[in-house]
């Protein structure tokens, strides 16, 4: 009896052994960091300054984003037009917006006719003052604002 709970304690030993450097390991791995990163742009104020040229000039937009965990509200600056999306978080660095309406009737009769889905929206990296984001092989700044 004796020598089995020596092996038992033993077997015990190592088990947590193994365990706690399997969790050092986890905590410490690039991977753990990229969601812990992820979690901070997850939700917030953003903006995102676009341009687009046309023939004959550039056309300078900025778009302001409120995204909660589960809507996305874009407002252009310019038009102070609406768009609203369902996000749908797929891992803790991925998401996909998936429309649901527009303040400006046109586009959201549009939009309503092919149900607009943006997936593959990746949070790429980040600091205080921004974060990237990867849609397709586009990358993005989006501004923290206050």
């Amino acid at each position: 009896m004796c020598l089995l709970y020596q092996l038992m304690t033993h077997r015990l030993s190592k088990i947590l052994l193994y365990c706690s450097i399997l969790v050092t390991f986890l905590a410490c791995h690039p991977l753990g960091r990229v969601g812990s990163m992820c979690s901070k742009y997850q939700t917030g104020k953003y903006v995102q300054h676009l341009t687009y040229s046309g023939s004959d000039h550039i056309f300078k937009e900025s778009i302001l984003i409120d995204r909660t965990w589960t809507t996305q509200m874009e407002i252009s600056e310019m038009t102070r037009d609406t768009v609203t999306y369902k996000v749908h978080w797929l891992t803790p660095c991925i998401f996909e917006l998936i429309y649901l309406y527009s303040s400006d009737l046109s586009r959201d009769r549009m939009i309503n006719e092919v149900r607009d889905h943006r997936p593959g929206h990746k949070l790429v990296s980040g600091n205080e003052l921004y974060y990237l984001e990867r849609v397709k092989k586009v990358i993005d700044t989006m501004w923290i604002r206050q």
